[in-house]
């Protein structure tokens, strides 16, 4: 049998409707954090909410549907709370710090269902790498505001600033899941070492 999801071009749902679906999402997360990608099963999530699997697939066409849902709702989730972080600082530097640090509390938070779920389908599924691209993408942006801002107010010298935020974020992302499951390396001091070493090329002195 071929399911089809309701979540056609043109579709509006109503509140009920949407209230459900967000439900579907966050017990497929709460699942996948247990059992990892390959053991989860629509059975599974649609018990999770009591309802027949017909009821999810009125939502969503298949499992890899709702995964792709769920990875998108933890990646809006982490920006929505680095920009928050962000806006809370003063100058760019505190700017910069607010958001390693954010990045790292927030994988801290949520390593589990990253070690459970993108590791174990990370090499069979292109959509993560396209979800990747997107992420970073909106990464990219917050970044070179950041540096933007700090070199109007001359507390940066940065010479290329799209080359100079790539570099940032590359070196955050090589060195954040060490810092987020290392208890002794998340501390404070620790990250603030980390801060003035990605900060030493960039403040004027």
């Amino acid at each position: 049998m071929v399911y089809y999801s309701k979540m056609i071009s043109g579709y509006h749902m109503t509140e009920k409707e949407q209230e459900f679906k967000d439900l579907i999402i966050t017990r497929t997360r709460d699942i996948l954090s247990r059992f990892g990608f390959n053991k989860t099963t629509m059975e599974d999530i649609a018990k999770s909410v009591n309802k027949a699997k017909s009821s999810i697939y009125y939502y969503f066409g298949s499992k890899l549907e709702i995964v792709r849902a769920v990875i998108d709702r933890e990646s809006e989730s982490m920006k929505a709370a680095v920009i928050l972080a962000v806006k809370e600082q003063e100058t760019p530097q505190d700017k910069l710090r607010a958001y390693v640090t954010t990045r790292i509390n927030y994988l801290k938070k949520t390593v589990n269902f990253y070690n459970k779920v993108i590791g174990e389908y990370l090499e069979y599924y292109s959509f993560i790498d396209k979800a990747r691209e997107k992420h970073l993408k909106d990464e990219l942006t917050i970044i070179k505001s950041i540096l933007q801002t700090g070199v109007e107010q001359k507390s940066f010298v940065i010479k290329n600033i799209d080359l100079t935020a790539f570099a940032i974020i590359t070196a955050i992302k090589g060195l954040e899941y060490p810092f987020a499951t290392d208890n002794s390396l998340s501390e404070k001091t620790n990250v603030d070492s980390l801060m003035d070493i990605l900060l030493l090329g960039i403040v004027r002195r």
